[in-house]
């Protein structure tokens, strides 16, 4: 079963905030929502994936660390991001991470905004049938700004070159194919 990876990845924006009777503008559009069109960085597992060829299997860990930019909405326009996910229960290798899996991984994703608020995320990172690089990304926010809305992305991730093949996997970059939005 291929495991989703990155989802960050671009994974990846939160934001929140409002108030009852007269609300400041910046609240009134923080609760709209943001959209944030760039998202990229690297993510990695731990332990090392073994090979194509080696039937090998270990239980990683993902992480993945990126930022995003180019937000329009909420009263942000750029954060850092990161996502980790609990040890594999399942033991993964190169193969199973190519093969499509319709149970998603679940992780937590904290963005920190140029704002300084940060918003935490139960993130959910979704195979794409039809691409083994590419990863839907959603998630509700659970905490901080934009609290109760929800995420979603789409991200593509590109192997090193002999990632796979000539070694195992450990870590590779990824970047965002539609805007990652909060609402």
């Amino acid at each position: 079963m291929r495991k989703p990876v990155c989802g960050v990845l671009a994974t990846l924006l939160v934001l929140g905030a409002g108030a009852l009777g007269a609300v400041p503008a910046r609240a009134a559009s923080a609760a709209s929502g943001t959209s944030c069109r760039v998202s990229n960085g690297t993510m990695s597992f731990t332990p090392t994936l073994p090979k194509l060829g080696n039937s090998s299997k270990v239980f990683p860990r993902l992480s993945i660390s990126g930022s995003v930019s180019d937000c329009t909405g909420g009263g942000v326009s750029s954060g850092q991001l990161g996502i980790t996910t609990p040890t594999s229960k399942t033991g993964m290798n190169c193969a199973t991470l190519a093969a499509y899996s319709a149970t998603p991984i679940s992780g937590t994703e904290v963005i920190v905004w140029n704002s300084g608020s940060t918003s935490t995320i139960a993130l959910k990172i979704v195979d794409v049938k039809t691409s083994p690089t590419m990863e839907r990304l959603q998630g509700t926010v659970t905490s901080g700004l934009y609290k109760g809305q929800k995420e979603s992305g789409l991200i593509q991730y590109s192997l090193p070159t002999g990632g796979c093949t000539k070694s195992g996997f450990s870590s590779a970059s990824y970047r965002l194919v539609n805007p990652l939005t909060i609402k």
